[in-house]
């Protein structure tokens, strides 16, 4: 077999290296079309606003030029013929106050007016009362019996026993729960509202006594619906569930008439259980 010359073999090896760089240029290129496809649609992309797709114009960016409006000939505000919409005037008794405006004397002729007006033009004027935080000091005196000298104190009642009041309450969960604010946002806003100063481990601790508050008024009102006369009923434990939940752990409540224990410790679960 005769031997090849070796310039054959270095051409066949260029060639061989010609071929791959062709197939990587040919590769290279594709990605290079789709890249630049790529950038032309994000490109478009970017330059879309309000003017010039169906984008709100909330998403536009600061400084985005806006079209000008084609000027209509009409004046800016109600058109003719348009209905007025006025405040509705409340009935006599919602008004808390009157002020009665009657005229002293003639406008024209500067004579005396006597009498009243059958029927006076009404104009109402609606605010809301000066908030100020209503402050309930309770003073626990401690009395000493002249007999065994025993000094005993009165105690402070029980709904009594927070320092925030249930209306406070209500009002930090209230701007909590429906209007979504921060604790931090509920604080400022109770400052500045109604002159209360609170921290934000206060506020978190209103949300949860007004939860708390809420699970003990759901409890009372069904041991007084489901408890019956001979005083056994199936009780699930107080933990946020609904009564009817079928996941929450029940159990059989008795008692005798004279022991009867109070909602509050069925929650609490210092009722006499038997199984």
């Amino acid at each position: 077999m005769a031997e090849l010359d070796p310039k054959d073999a270095c051409f066949a090896k260029l060639e061989a290296h010609v071929a791959a760089r062709d197939a990587l240029i040919v590769e290279l290129m594709a990605k290079v079309e789709a890249l630049t496809a790529r950038v032309a649609e994000l490109e478009a992309r970017l330059s879309q606003n309000s003017s010039n797709s169906s984008k709100p114009p909330s998403s536009d960016v600061l400084g985005t030029p806006r079209p000008p409006k084609k000027p209509t000939g009409r004046r800016p505000g109600g058109q003719p013929g348009h209905k007025k919409h006025e405040p509705r005037l409340l009935p006599p008794e919602a008004v808390r106050h009157f002020v009665e405006l009657v005229p002293k004397e003639c406008k024209g002729c500067r004579g005396r007016l006597v009498g009243r007006d059958s029927e006076p033009c009404r104009h109402q004027v609606v605010d809301v009362p000066p908030l100020s935080a209503i402050v309930i000091e309770y003073r626990s005196h401690a009395l000493e019996s002249r007999a065994c000298g025993t000094v005993t104190r009165q105690p402070v009642p029980a709904h009594a026993s927070s320092a925030f009041g249930d209306r406070l309450g209500a009002l930090a969960s209230l701007l909590v729960g429906k209007y979504r604010l921060s604790k931090r946002l509920v604080k400022d806003a109770l400052s500045d509202m109604v002159g209360v100063e609170l921290s934000v481990g206060s506020v978190v601790n209103l949300e949860a006594l007004k939860s708390v508050c809420g699970r003990l008024s759901t409890c009372r009102a069904w041991s007084r619906r489901t408890t019956s006369a001979s005083g056994v009923c199936v009780a699930p434990s107080c933990t946020g569930r609904h009564p009817s939940a079928r996941t929450a752990p029940r159990a059989v409540v008795s008692w005798s008439e004279s022991s009867r224990p109070s909602p509050r410790s069925i929650c609490n679960g210092a009722a006499p259980w038997t199984s």
